[in-house]
């Protein structure tokens, strides 16, 4: 399905086999789908583990993980803010924004980026 807006981290890794998110921080606006993939010639699988939730729709969880896809490891989501936390009003859509911390992990080797994503 395409989505009016996608955006793309790339998995990259160093001289050492430690991998880092580019960007680091990633913000978006809440519907983009987002995904993730590794760097042309190293292809990894891997693992995304959040602080609170992988913000997707559907049953909460923490991990989300890589598949091969298009001869590629990647994984994606279409980035959703969690629920609105008071029934005020004013609070009902949350705050404007909300930050997502995770780890990314492959092996034992993890690097440490986030996602915000605007409602």
């Amino acid at each position: 399905m395409a989505h009016e807006r996608e955006e793309f981290v790339t998995i990259q890794y160093d001289g050492e086999g430690n991998p880092a998110a580019e960007p680091a921080e990633l913000r978006v606006k809440a519907g983009t789908r987002v995904t993730w993939r590794n760097d042309p010639g190293h292809d990894h699988p891997f693992t995304l583990d959040f602080d609170l939730r992988v913000p997707e729709p559907g049953e909460p969880r923490r991990r989300l993980e890589s598949r091969r896809e298009a001869g590629v490891y990647q994984a994606s989501i279409i980035a959703t803010p969690g629920p609105a936390a008071s029934a005020a009003p004013q609070a009902q859509a949350g705050p404007p924004e909300e930050r997502y911390a995770y780890e990314v992990r492959v092996g034992d080797r993890v690097a440490d980026p986030a996602i915000i994503i605007q409602r």
